[in-house]
C-alpha cells in the first residue's frame, strides 16, 4: 500500500524524521506541506497519508492546521501524524484537534505519534539542549521511529495520548498564539556582522523575508518557525532581547537546500 508523507519543518527535526520514516516504508514519497499549498496540490492520492510537524504552542503550527484543513483526503484509508516535540510533556491537543479536523472530511485518525527531539525554541525562558541531551535525543528517536513504522507498516490503529495535562489549557495557549503569530516577528532584527548573504530569505519557508539594501526585513506572516534565526551563518538575527547568549541549532543531517526546497 503506498503512502504519502506531508511534512513541515523549521530546523529540520521533522524533516529528519520524515526522511527516516520513508527509508523504512516502501513505496513511500516525501511532499512539503508549504508547496503543496502554493501549488494547489491539494488532494492525495494514496492510501496510506502520513503528516509529519513540529509541536508549537502545545498544538499545530497554524500552517499545518491549514494543510489538514484543505486536504482531500477521500481515498486516504489509514491516516496518522508524526509530532516532533521538545519534551515529554504536552498537553493533549493536537490529537483532538486532528481528530476535530478529519471528522469533519468524514475521516478517522488511524494513529499518532510523538517522538522528542532537541529542542529550538529559544524566546520567553525557552534554551538549547546541552549537547549530551542532543544526542540522547537523537538515539531515542532512531528507536522511537522504527516502532513507529513498524506500526504503520501493519496498519495498526496506535494513538499515544498523554495521560496528564490540561487540554482546555493548551487549546487556549495554541488559538491564542495561532491568532498572533503572523504578527510575532516584530521583535526580529538583524545586527552589524549580518553579512547579506540572504539565507535567511532562503529558508523561510513562508517567504515572509525580503533583502532590502542588504538587510532581511520581515513581513508580519510569520509562522514563528526560526529558521531565519537558526541557519544564520553569522548568528546576526535576533528574536528577542536575550537570543544572544542562546545559541543555535538546526538538525545536523538537514541542509539549507533541504529546508529551501519546500517552497
Amino acid at each position: 500500500m503506498e503512502t504519502t508523507l506531508y511534512y513541515f519543518s523549521g530546523t529540520g527535526n521533522s524533516l529528519a524524521m520524515a526522511k527516516a520514516l520513508a527509508e523504512k516504508i516502501s513505496n513511500c514519497r516525501l511532499e512539503p506541506m508549504v508547496r503543496c499549498l502554493q501549488n494547489g496540490q491539494l488532494k492525495a492520492e494514496t492510501e496510506k497519508v502520513g503528516f509529519v510537524f513540529p509541536l508549537y504552542f502545545l498544538g499545530l503550527p497554524l500552517i499545518v492546521e491549514e494543510f489538514i484543513s484543505r486536504i482531500d483526503l477521500s481515498k486516504a484509508e489509514y491516516i496518522f501524524f508524526v509530532e516532533t516535540r521538545g519534551g515529554n510533556w504536552s498537553p493533549e491537543y493536537v490529537t483532538e484537534r486532528i481528530e476535530k479536523l478529519l471528522k469533519e472530511k468524514g475521516k478517522t485518525l488511524s494513529g499518532g505519534f510523538k517522538i522528542v527531539m532537541p529542542n529550538n525554541y529559544i524566546k520567553k525562558g525557552y534554551t538549547l539542549d546541552p549537547q549530551q541531551e542532543v544526542k540522547e535525543k537523537f538515539e531515542k528517536a532512531k528507536i522511537k521511529i522504527t516502532r513507529v513504522s513498524e506500526c504503520i507498516i501493519a496498519g495498526r490503529k496506535s494513538i499515544e495520548r498523554d495521560t496528564f495535562g490540561t487540554v482546555w489549557l493548551s487549546k487556549w495557549m495554541n488559538q491564542d498564539w495561532q491568532k498572533k503569530v503572523h504578527g510575532r516577528d516584530q521583535d526580529f532584527f538583524v545586527e552589524d556582522s549580518c553579512i547579506s548573504c540572504g539565507i535567511c530569505k532562503d529558508v523561510c519557508p513562508v517567504d515572509n523575508i525580503i533583502i532590502r539594501e542588504g538587510r532581511p526585513q520581515w513581513q508580519h506572516h510569520c509562522q514563528e518557525c526560526l529558521a531565519c534565526y537558526h541557519f544564520c551563518p553569522k548568528a546576526s538575527i535576533r528574536c528577542d532581547g536575550k537570543s544572544k547568549r542562546k545559541g543555535q541549532y538546526h538538525h545536523p543531517d538537514i541542509s539549507i537546500k533541504e529546508i529551501e526546497a519546500q517552497k
